[in-house]
């Protein structure tokens, strides 16, 4: 029962850590899109 809780516990902190990771990825990727698309709206005016 201990090494069951253990694995899930272990199994929940890797999930955790590749959200985190997919999060900070898509995080990146809207800063770069949202830096070109205010380049084109000032450069549009």
């Amino acid at each position: 029962m201990v090494l069951v809780k253990r694995h899930g516990y272990a199994q929940n902190k890797v999930v955790n850590i590749q959200l985190h990771q997919l999060s900070a990825i898509c995080g990146g990727v809207y800063a770069i899109y949202h830096k070109i698309h205010v380049k084109n709206v000032v450069l549009r005016q």
